[in-house]
Order: structure tokens, then sequence, then C-alpha cells
């Protein structure tokens, strides 16, 4: 029992007591240093993530304490020596330390506090801004290590200190002593919580900071950011609460969010309160305490911040203040993100508009692309496409428009519609890059454009290639060895000279061959240098094997990764079949109409017919059923027509079936929730698919997807 003096009745010192302590050394030892500032980060259950949890110096202390710091982040010291196991000094001399926290020269040493072979805390000293030009010496990393050592043994302060949900600051001017400076907390989760904010862009963002620098300081088990909507109230990010929660939209009075415009936010402090709040039951069950903090925009409400907390929660006349300013940084950055999402939302829809609805499918050629728009909200201007030319001809062409705006994305189209009219005329590539020049010309193009076209001779076996400014295609041979255009065969972008006429240069293609055609946005996110990508797409696609979208799928592993795109990224794969008519390799097609009532009998009609007439009658029973089934799926849940193309191979048939709605299907397991199959139902095809067919797969098709399968020969 506490005796008043933080000692219990045994002697044994109270959780309180070994933090005032542990403070009391720290604070020393700053001083006999003439540090700045010293702290204690603990070590997470994962070994992720390193968490303030005592801090203590001058006033600075709260404006260069970082705030959940990754272990494998190299920049701060603190993780350095939680990876080397080893104490760790770094000198910071002001250009390096704009890259973190401190914005000015500091000094830092950092000691891990081990705990058998691992850390369980780093002890960190850090000397900001020093009058005189100085270095840490020897002794002065030893009194590091000691006073490290010595806290190590601190009796109860690493479970009194993992217990606080938030740091514990005690701040002294020079030479005085320490005072709990209690309230600095709150000041650190604030500014903690602004910092994260204003890097937020989206909403996804905003819902992370919330929950990590909002409701985990607060001691919330629950959270959940909600947007009004008129009278509506939609749930567009939880932690702690069923996913079902993000589905529906609730009526505001039926959730107990029909909030007075008063700023004040609402606090139930024990579960009787909670109950008579007015929550829903989806919202309250098992919480036994709760504050509602709406998110205001001038005197609307835009939305609310709900922390739930399943043990009863007195808040405090400062944790309420505490929380109201918490809410109204959030609401600020709440319409940022707002009007991110919805012009990124546009960016992107209109870029999909610009793009191919559809690839074409023909004999000879299997074709996949993808595309990947930049990580900014701006529309960019690169763009793909696939052309089926007169006399067993197939175009492809890749581009790009300078700039990241809407007049590139106009200008793209016009291009690719010019390109398309004079290829349609049958001419060759340089004719219509020469023509598509002189068009821009006359319609006052302030842009330069680069542009590659590849004229594909399926009966020839033959490639004729015309550039302007654009980088050459790759073609990878049968034996994979991979060549590109010579770059003195390449002409200037169009739109540079008004009179310039382009060249155009032809290989042999031999079967098995591949074309890839390509926007440098691609290159650029695997390297900065432009020759180190282009080598690295090159490697990747000498030694990718497997079908063609497996192909893609590794060369595009990089950018589709990346979290930050400066370009889009465009990629067009071309693999040569030559025609093998005594073999079969035939290919027919059919176009289902998004209404029409009689789509899954004609497909089993048509499937049945083809695989009679080539000789593979002996498949088409499981042919017609998987045909159906991802023909059904496609209509009901893409909304849109359907192509449905039956290909012959030597050895196989291979069925895709394309819609335009890029979303990729997924297998759907089964269960006994009626709820969940019925939103499942369109899953239950892939299973039949995945448990039939001998291969199947989905790929990117211009503006929407394939989804594919295949049946080997009995």
């Amino acid at each position: 029992m506490d005796d008043g003096h933080g000692i219990d009745a045994e002697g044994t010192p109270t959780p309180e007591d070994s933090i005032r302590h542990a403070a009391e050394v720290m604070l020393e030892t700053v001083h006999r240093l003439g540090a700045s500032s010293s702290a204690i980060y603990l070590v997470d259950e994962l070994e992720t993530t390193l968490t303030p949890a005592l801090v203590v110096g001058g006033p600075i202390s709260l404006f260069i304490t970082p705030d959940h710091v990754s272990t494998s982040d190299e920049r701060y010291t603190l993780a350095t020596a939680f990876q080397a196991r080893r104490q760790m000094v770094r000198d910071f001399p002001g250009a390096a330390a704009r890259n973190i926290t401190i914005p000015f020269p500091y000094l830092v040493a950092a000691t891990p506090m081990m705990r058998e072979y691992s850390p369980n805390a780093i002890l960190t000293f850090v000397w900001t801004m020093p009058k005189e030009r100085r270095t840490i010496t020897i002794e002065d990393t030893e009194i590091c290590a000691a006073t490290a050592e010595g806290l190590r043994h601190e009796k109860g302060l690493f479970t009194a200190l993992a217990e606080t949900p938030n740091p514990r600051f005690f701040l002294a001017s020079s030479g005085d002593e320490s005072r709990d400076a209690t309230g600095t907390s709150w000041l650190f989760r604030t500014r903690t919580l602004e910092s994260a904010l204003s890097g937020a862009t989206g909403l996804r963002d905003v819902v992370s900071a919330v929950i990590e620098r909002m409701a985990r300081p607060s001691g919330a088990e629950k959270m959940a950011l909600m947007s009004v909507e008129g009278h509506r109230v939609r749930v567009v990010g939880q932690s702690g609460f069923p996913q079902t929660m993000t589905q529906p939209l609730l009526e505001a009075r039926e959730t107990g969010l029909d909030l007075p415009v008063t700023g004040r936010g609402l606090f139930h402090e024990t579960e009787k309160s909670v109950r008579a709040s007015g929550l829903s039951p989806g919202l309250r069950t098992g919480l036994r305490a709760a504050a509602v903090l709406p998110l205001l925009s001038g005197e609307r409400t835009i939305g609310a911040v709900l922390l739930g907390f399943t043990r009863p929660h007195p808040f405090s006349a400062e944790e309420r203040a505490w929380l109201v300013t918490m809410a109204d940084l959030v609401s600020a950055a709440w319409e940022r993100a707002c009007l991110f999402d919805a012009s990124q939302a546009t960016a992107q829809e209109l870029q999909q508009r610009l793009l191919p609805r559809r690839l074409p499918q023909l004999t000879d050629l299997d074709i996949t692309a993808r595309y990947f728009s930049a990580s900014t909200s701006a529309t960019g201007g690169d763009w793909f496409d696939v052309l089926a030319l007169p006399d067993d001809k197939a175009g492809l062409l890749a581009g790009d428009a300078e700039g990241h705006n809407v007049a590139s994305a106009a200008l793209m189209g016009q291009v690719r519609t010019a390109l398309q009219a004079y290829a349609a005329e049958g001419h060759g590539p340089a004719e219509v890059l020469t023509r598509a020049n002189t068009l821009l010309w006359q319609l006052g193009a302030d842009r330069f454009v680069t542009c590659c076209c590849v004229w594909v001779d399926r009966i020839q076996g033959t490639a004729e290639i015309a550039c302007a400014g654009h980088p050459g295609p790759l073609i990878r041979t049968a034996q994979n060895d991979v060549f590109a255009l010579h770059e003195e065969l390449i002409g200037p972008p169009l739109v540079v000279a008004e009179n310039t006429v382009y060249q155009a240069t032809q290989v042999t293609l031999r079967t098995g061959a591949t074309i890839a055609l390509f926007t440098d946005g691609l290159v650029h996110s695997h390297s900065p240098d432009y020759s180190t990508g282009l080598a690295e797409i090159s490697g990747l696609l000498s030694t990718s094997q497997g079908y063609l979208e497996d192909i893609a799928d590794r060369i595009c592993a990089r950018a589709a990764g990346a979290r930050y795109r400066e370009d889009d990224a465009a990629l067009l794969l071309a693999g040569y079949r030559d025609t093998l008519p005594t073999v079969g390799h035939r290919v027919v097609h059919l176009r289902v109409d998004r209404h029409d009532l009689e789509a899954p009998r004609r497909v089993r009609r048509f499937v049945r017919d083809q695989l009679d007439a080539w000789g593979w009658g002996s498949r088409s029973d499981e042919a017609e059923l998987l045909a159906t089934e991802l023909v059904t799926n496609a209509l009901v849940h893409a909304d849109s027509d359907v192509d449905l193309w039956l290909r012959e191979h030597p050895d196989r048939i291979r069925v895709d079936v394309c819609d335009w709605d890029p979303r990729p299907p997924v297998p759907a397991p089964i269960t006994f929730t009626e709820e969940f199959d019925s939103e499942a139902e369109h899953g239950r095809g892939l299973l039949i698919v995945e448990a039939l067919a001998s291969s199947w797969g989905k790929a990117p098709r211009g503006r929407g997807k394939s989804v594919w399968f295949e049946l080997d020969q009995p």
C-alpha cells in the first residue's frame, strides 16, 4: 500500500516512483554532458517500432523528440543502434538534419538497453545547435553507456513505462530540478498528430494518423471515423470494430450522430451513459465509455470521430480540451483529403477513358498491357494502343504527351485519333508519324509528343518500326536474347519541327519472339538513371518465363509497388506466333451485349459448335460450363458488353472473357453465412474454373480486364 511517498508498505518502489527516479538520473546526466535532452524509447513486441516513453530536458524536448520511429529507418540513430545492437553516435551538421525531425545541426548518441540478445529500449542523448563545434568524446559515450546500464536495472521501470500510453515529460531550465510536465504529453501528441495530418494526402492517410496519433494515445481500444452526408452517416475508417461497419450508410438519428453544432463533443464516461447515448448497437457494442467528436466545416458537421473504451473512462477537463483540439485538426485535414481523393478519382477516370476500351485478339499475336497512374492527382499523357490493320497487319503503339495535366490528356487523345485514322488508310508507321506531325502543327499544338509505332506483318513475320522521340521497342528472340532499336533510327518528337519526315526500319520475327513497347515512366520507376533502368527491364524481359501476363507482371512489379510515382507508366507486350495452318492455331470471337437475356444459351452453343468443328468435342462440356460462368459473372458485376475469344493451340484450347471493369475477380470461399454468401456468389464461378481448368488467370485488357482459362488436349 502506498504510504504517500511513492513507496509501498513493503518498501517496493511504486511505478510512479520508478519513473521519477529514472527522470532524475537522466536529467543529471543531461546536465553533466551539456546535452539538450534525453529520452527512453521502448521497442514494440514485433520489434518494428520505437516509441518515446520518458523524455527529460529543456522545453525544446517537445519539438525534437520523434514519434513512432521504424526500427528499419536508418535516418534515425536510435534505429541504427537497434539494428547494430550497440551504441551509435552521429553528427548531423545541418543539411542532413533537414531530412528528419530536427531541422538544425545536432549531435546524438543512442545506446541499446539490452534484454538477453535484443534491446527492449534505446536511451538517447541529443545536443542541439552547439555554440561551438564539438564532438562526442569517448568519455561522453562511456557516461551514456553507464546511465543506460543503471536504468536497465531500475526495478519496475519498463513495466511502468509500457503501461503509459503517452510519453512522460520532465522539463527543467538549465541547472534547475525537473518538474513533471504532464500537460506536455498532450502538447506532444497534438504536435505529432498535426505533423502526420500535414503530410496526409488521401482519406487513408487521415484514418491512419487518427488511429496512431489520437486513438491509441488516448487509450481507446476502438475508433470509427465517419462522414456525414446529409442525414446519413458512412463509416470510412475504423479500428477495433467489425469490418461490416464500413459497408452501409446509416441514418444519423439511428447512429446517435445527429450532432448539434457545438464543437464540444459528447463524452460518455460509463456503460450506462453509453447505452443512453443513442449510439446504434453496432457502434456501442462492447463499449463502457466513449467520446463522440464532431468534425466541423464552419457551421456544418461533415463527420465525427468515435473513440470507444472497453472500461469506464473518466474524461478530465484537460483531456476533453485536448480531444476537441485534435478533432479540429482532423476536420481541416479531412476536407483536404476529400478534395484530393475526388480530384485523383476524376483524373484517373479521365485517364482510363482515353485508353483503349479493349485490346483486339489476333490470330498470331498474344497481347497484354499494363498501365499505372502517377501517385499525384495530375492527369498524365502516357498511352498505348493496338490496331487491327488491313492486309493481316497489327499496329502496336505507345506514346507520351509532355506534361501532367488535362491539356496533356487532351493532346494525347488527339494524337491517338490521328494515328488511328492514318493507319486505317493503309499508311506505314513512318508515314503515319509524318502526317500526324503535320496535323499537330496545323492544330497549333504547343507541347511535344513522343510515339513509337510498330507494324507487325503476321503473314511475313516482320516488324516495321518508326519512333518519334520515344524509346524504341525491346525485342526478345525465342532464344531469350534482347535487342533494342539503335538510337540513330529514332526521329525527333512530334511538334518539334513542322516538316519532319520520319523513317522506318524493318526487323524479322521468328516464332516465340516478344515485342515490348513502354513509356519512360516505367524505366524511371526501376531506376532514376535511364540506362540502368532500361538494362533492368531488358534483363527481366530476357529471364522471365511463362505466359505473357506473367512476364508483364514481373516487369511491372516494382512500378506497381512503388508508394510514390512521379510519372505514369505503360507497358505493351506482344508475343508472335507465326501461322501454322496444318496444326490449327485458329481464333473466333463472340460479342455479348450487356442486356442480352439469352447470353448463356448463345455462349454454350457457340463454344460447342466451334469445338466440334475443330475436333475438340471431348472437351466441350467443361468449356461450355466454364465459359458460361465467366460470361455470366462479367455481365452481372462489370455492367458492360462482354467479348469471348476462343483460341486453338496445337495442344490446348484457350477461352478469354473480356469486360470493361478493371477490378480483378477473386474466388470466394463457400460459407454458411447468408449475408456473406449473397455478396460472394460471383466468386463461386471462379472456384469452378479453378477446379476444372488446366490453368486460368486474369490480366488487364485496355480499359478493362480479361479472365481466361485453358483446357489441355485429352
